[in-house]
């Protein structure tokens, strides 16, 4: 029963529910047990294994799972497939009228270009598409003396939900930030998330909870993510995604270093365009997106944490070594 959830750890209750971690995989997982050294793991309560911020009272389930780097605070797409390091890659999506919802895939929907969604076409895109609860404080005032110091940078949000709009542009006002400097748009479908997310060049990535699945998307976009990691899981996923495709020079150690990367991509579209090549490049190449190697590394962990439980052993940290 590794799968099921006892009633006493209801996700329901849970605010991080929501925001569940998806990187728990790119790491070798790490089977982390949460009971006291003094507890006794009986057999009724060593079958239960979740998934970091999935249960309220994870405090009664005697392993986890997440990637090492979490733990340690401080289909087929649109874009090309690469054959080369040396393979020069688009950053523009091909911009092919999407499918209709189920029922009517014939009703074609607009095709995807900066102007339909009323981006600027010669401005550097920066782009964050969590909700809004995520944006923190001190990031979106971070957000705006990136915007201040690059006069050529837009940043693009969404109405997620609308009114959050209105209390964002009305701080952004205060800050001297003309409103045309942001634009935010509806929250799309699956299939217009994914492929409108190449029409950005740069991914802002939030602090306190970091885009999750949302990151996931947007890397498999081809645009890069700048993100400043901290204590908690949930604030770590995002840094934890960006080491498994190999790209840790977007990972910031501050928000005065998260400012100065985004501005020196803005300012630099030399730089620029060198990172989006090579995220464009590791997407298909790194370990982010093999779920092939992902299914063996979690059904070698499952296999650790239920020796453990065979053994009559009391839970405990299961580091599952890479496989070569």
């Amino acid at each position: 029963a590794l799968s099921h959830l006892s009633s006493s750890a209801s996700a329901s209750s849970d605010p991080a529910f929501a925001a569940m971690a998806m990187s728990s995989s790119f790491d070798p997982p790490v089977a982390h047990s949460t009971v006291p050294d003094t507890a006794v793991a009986t057999s009724s309560d060593s079958g239960f294994l979740s998934m970091p911020n999935v249960a309220a009272a994870v405090s009664a389930l005697p392993h986890h799972l997440a990637g090492s780097h979490l733990l340690q605070p401080a289909g087929v797409s649109h874009i090309p497939q690469a054959s080369g390091a040396q393979q020069t890659m688009s950053k523009e999506p091909a911009h092919a009228p999407l499918p209709g919802p189920p029922g009517k895939e014939h009703a074609l929907q607009p095709p995807l270009t900066r102007a339909y969604y009323g981006l600027p076409e010669n401005a550097v895109l920066l782009c964050n598409f969590n909700q809004l609860y995520k944006v923190c404080p001190n990031m979106f005032e971070t957000w705006l003396r990136i915007l201040r110091r690059c006069p050529n940078a837009v940043l693009w949000l969404l109405q997620f939900p609308p009114a959050g709009e209105v209390n964002l542009r009305r701080i952004a006002e205060a800050n001297g930030v003309p409103q045309e400097r942001l634009v935010f748009t509806p929250v799309a479908s699956k299939i217009e998330h994914l492929r409108r997310g190449a029409l950005a060049d740069l991914c802002l990535d939030t602090h306190v909870c970091n885009g999750h699945t949302t990151g996931m998307d947007v890397l498999w976009a081809g645009t890069p993510m700048v993100t400043l990691p901290g204590e908690t899981l949930a604030s770590r996923v995002a840094s934890s995604q960006l080491k498994a495709l190999g790209c840790p020079e977007l990972i910031a150690s501050s928000f005065e270093d998260y400012e100065n990367k985004v501005a020196m991509y803005v300012n630099d579209l030399v730089q620029l365009n060198a990172i989006q090549q090579k995220v464009r490049l590791a997407r298909v190449t790194s370990p982010l997106f093999n779920t092939k190697l992902l299914t063996r590394n979690l059904e070698r962990a499952f296999r650790a944490a239920w020796d453990v439980f065979e053994q009559g052993s009391m839970p405990r940290h299961i580091v599952i070594p890479k496989l070569e």
